[in-house]
């Protein structure tokens, strides 16, 4: 397996994750024998803020198991997510994005994900909202991101990409999918052309951000990813009338497929419109791209990519 890049670089400080709460001694935090003296002011930020997600995790799910513990479950949840919210703000230094809310929420189904989500969770993170609550923008340390796709990649149904590092992680949309589910979900239909700057990845793409994905469902929005020495970034943006094109080619595709499945059983009715979802979306991956509505696809992800680089 190839060394990841930002792991290589921060393995010293975060080489254990589940015993980082183990590692504060009196005046200092150590990760191994590399000593707080030994660390920058970054790595010591993300090194004691590892330490302190890792304890309020696990009182958490110690209080969780206790059904007595109802009351004392939600009051710890919420002086952990301020105390959180907190050190990632010291971390990150201010940070404001233009039409943004200026108070940044603590990343939703990261310290106490609901069973309905991911295993693997959302990574630890601060969470913007526009305004309209027509975008989002998610920050977090390099470090931060590294450490919680390490945990990731153990889940059973985390993309087999997560194993691969971070700059692998970046070609699938469940990572950048993964820090704005609530309450969305995002399916990505195909890529965008955007590039990236020097020492950045991106990821950029256009599809679907809904509760329920799927099925005929007409690409809605862009999503992008983004990834530096010291950030990661996930962002989402609903793209507005005009800014996608409709498609009534693929949407008969669809229709048409899944007619020949009315009066299977269950089960082959679900293969059938499996493939008539398979379809749509390899027609709309083909079609979109050749409409002239998808420069405003790609405009709208152009901003939305200056916006996360502070432009």
């Amino acid at each position: 397996m190839s060394r990841d890049p930002v792991l290589s670089r921060l393995g010293r400080s975060f080489a254990l994750r589940r015993g980082a709460q183990t590692l504060l001694t009196i005046g200092s935090v150590a990760l191994g024998v590399v000593t707080a003296s030994a660390q920058t002011a970054e790595e010591a930020a993300d090194t004691a803020f590892l330490a302190a997600y890792a304890h309020d995790k696990a009182e958490l799910g110690r209080l969780d198991a206790d059904p007595a513990q109802t009351d004392a479950t939600y009051a710890f949840e919420a002086r952990a997510r301020a105390d959180l919210r907190q050190r990632l703000i010291a971390r990150l230094g201010p940070l404001s994005f233009s039409s943004f809310k200026a108070e940044p929420a603590f990343s939703p189904e990261s310290l106490f994900p609901d069973t309905w989500t991911f295993a693997y969770g959302s990574p630890p993170g601060l969470l913007f909202e526009y305004e309209e609550g027509t975008r989002r923008i998610f920050v977090t340390s390099a470090a931060l991101f590294a450490d919680w796709l390490a945990g990731a990649a153990k889940a059973k149904d985390a993309p087999p990409e997560f194993g691969r590092g971070t700059t692998a992680a970046l070609t699938t949309d469940a990572v950048a999918a993964s820090v704005i589910l609530d309450p969305d979900a995002f399916l990505g239909f195909g890529p965008l052309p955007l590039a990236a700057a020097p020492g950045e990845t991106l990821l950029a793409l256009y599809g679907q951000l809904a509760p329920d994905v799927g099925h005929d469902g007409q690409p809605n929005a862009v999503l992008i990813a983004r990834l530096t020495d010291d950030r990661f970034m996930a962002a989402a943006a609903y793209l507005g009338p005009g800014e996608v094109a409709t498609l009534p080619a693929c949407q008969s595709a669809y229709d048409q497929t899944a007619r020949t499945g009315q009066g299977a059983d269950p089960a082959e009715r679900r293969r059938i419109l499996l493939r008539a979802e398979d379809a749509f979306r390899q027609c709309v991956g083909r079609e979109a791209p050749r409409q002239p509505a998808f420069r405003k696809t790609v405009a709208r992800a152009q901003a939305l990519l200056d916006t996360m680089r502070g432009r």
